[in-house]
């Protein structure tokens, strides 16, 4: 063990500014990679041209309800709490109360909050989830140190309705066995972070709490969504760590080189990482306005969330066409005719 330790320390995995796009074959493999891991059939120039439209519309969302808040922005000091909680547990039942008016029940989750052992803290996430893989096992939840406000959404994106009802829903329906060692990470971490996204609509707080909850995740999906031009930038146009901090410094304002760097360093290390996140999240968001606008009043959260988890790990081709038939379902029996997306 000892000599293991010794001679990966003495490795030095040397990655040239620029990522993929530097290596031979880079880009090619980029796009696979993002094929792969969003499960999308899009080319890097489309999937940038849709982030950048994603952009806008944050910006715009954001700018209409920044005007409408911005009175009670100034009586404020801090962020309104999601909710009295004082730990994970009471946090994690509130949520599955509360989201039950929109996403389908689960069933009887047998689960339990664990603490991250002191030797990972270092390294590991704010919080996680581990499935069961054995019958009667509980289903755990991670948790980094002590239950903060800051978590709760999340705790959303690792419990209710983010992986953990997400990996139940799923083992309900018995799929067969092959869908076990089938892995589309995009549909995974896409889901959980949309449902992080709109947890704000749940929390334990007035209209108006609600609505400075709902800036607070549009500058987060802003965020995230810069973040994917930021990686595209990287391993398919390849920028340099200088060519890099100048467009953050255009998009995020003063940044050090050293923060910069870091945050290079993690698009060098996890190439489709922040794309299979947020690009993803958004792809499931423009799902549900593309859903709720045509259907109208027909439109039901539990059945089009119930068509999402009950299909299941797929690539997003397939599950937009599983959406598609809900959506001529839903206009069949409300004898609507459709209207323009």
């Amino acid at each position: 063990r000892e000599e293991l330790a010794a001679a990966l320390r003495d490795i030095q995995a040397a990655s040239p500014d620029g990522g993929l796009a530097m290596r031979e074959g880079g880009k090619a493999l980029y796009e696979a990679q993002i094929r792969s891991a969003c499960g999308v059939d899009m080319t890097v120039q489309e999937i940038r041209a849709y982030l950048k439209n994603a952009v806008q519309k944050c910006q715009t969302a954001y700018s209409a309800l920044y005007m409408e808040m911005e009175a009670a922005l100034k009586t404020v000091r801090d962020w309104p709490s999601y909710g009295d909680f004082k730990t994970a547990g009471e946090a994690l039942a509130y949520l599955r109360e509360q989201l039950a008016q929109d996403y389908p029940d689960v069933g009887e989750i047998v689960y339990e909050v664990r603490q991250v052992p002191d030797s990972m803290k270092e390294n590991f996430s704010p919080a996680a989830y581990l499935n069961a893989h054995i019958a009667g096992e509980p289903e755990l939840i991670y948790l980094n140190g002590n239950y903060e406000d800051s978590l709760f959404p999340t705790l959303a994106h690792e419990g209710f309705y983010g992986h953990m009802a997400q990996n139940r829903l799923f083992r309900n329906t018995n799929p067969p066995a092959i869908r076990q060692l089938m892995h589309y990470i995009g549909y995974t971490e896409g889901w959980a972070t949309y449902v992080q996204y709109n947890v704000w609509k749940y929390a334990k707080q007035d209209e108006t709490g609600r609505k400075l909850l709902h800036l607070r995740q549009l500058n987060d999906e802003y965020l995230g969504l810069q973040q994917c031009l930021l990686e595209l930038g990287v391993h398919y146009d390849g920028w340099d760590r200088s060519r890099f901090w100048r467009e953050c410094k255009n998009l995020f304002g003063e940044i050090s080189q050293e923060d910069a760097n870091i945050l290079y360093n993690q698009f060098i290390e996890l190439p489709t990482y922040f794309l299979y996140y947020y690009f993803n999240a958004r792809l499931f968001q423009d799902m549900a306005d593309d859903a709720q606008s045509r259907l109208g009043e027909a439109f039901e959260p539990v059945t089009f969330h119930r068509v999402i988890l009950e299909t299941g790990p797929v690539s997003m081709n397939i599950l937009r066409q599983q959406v598609e038939e809900y959506i001529d379902s839903a206009l069949g029996e409300s004898g609507e005719e459709p209207k323009a997306a």
